[in-house]
């Protein structure tokens, strides 16, 4: 017959103590593998002016002025970064109108500039941030980038129905660390992610 005895000072309610017997015979159960029909939990409510610690009875104990705390050390403030955020990011794909296709059409990215680099190869940029440029002439390229993210801050739902609308294939929406997710890839194969700020 295993026996658990708890003393403190009394002052507990009644669904205070229940749920400490609950919770202490689950603990012996999972445990110490004790047969919960044959587990007594004995709770002992021990007055105040019937405890003493420290030479006094717990009823002065309760009595004295608490010291003040000590006052917190202040954190020195971090430096400032040298970088902040992500200016832009140039992405290599095949075709340029294909990509603005995908994404100022379909994403609903938004064209800052079109010009020409010094090589003759057309190139575009976004008020995003992500600009699009083709290869140069006879070097074709894999992977240029692992993904791209971009932040969403009225939430996934519409680029999703895009999507959807579009027969794009799409992984998600999902929990990321950055919030709910969605994955997908454009024209080239490049991955893309898009997300809330539930996260950020």
């Amino acid at each position: 017959m295993p026996a658990v005895i708890v003393e403190f000072w009394e002052g507990r309610t009644v669904e205070q103590k229940r749920r400490l017997v609950k919770a202490i015979t689950k603990a012996m159960v999972d445990e110490a593998g004790s047969d919960p029909t044959h587990l007594h939990v004995i709770i002992h409510d021990v007055a105040k002016d019937s405890w003493g610690r420290n030479g006094k009875l717990g009823v002065d104990l309760m009595a004295e002025p608490k010291e003040a705390a000590a006052p917190a050390a202040p954190v020195p403030a971090a430096p400032a970064p040298a970088i902040n955020r992500v200016s832009h990011l140039l992405l290599f794909v095949q075709d340029l109108d294909r990509a603005l296709d995908f994404y100022v059409g379909l994403l609903g990215l938004q064209i800052r500039e079109r010009t020409v680099r010094p090589d003759g190869r057309a190139s575009a940029s976004t008020i995003q941030g992500l600009g699009l440029t083709t290869f140069p002439a006879g070097e074709v390229k894999g992977k240029t980038v692992e993904h791209i993210a971009f932040r969403c801050p009225e939430g996934v739902e519409p680029i999703v129905e895009k999507l959807k609308a579009a027969g794009v294939a799409f992984d998600g929406p999902k929990r990321s660390p950055y919030g709910m997710s969605v994955y997908f890839r454009d024209p080239d194969g490049n991955r893309l992610e898009c997300h809330d700020s539930t996260g950020v």
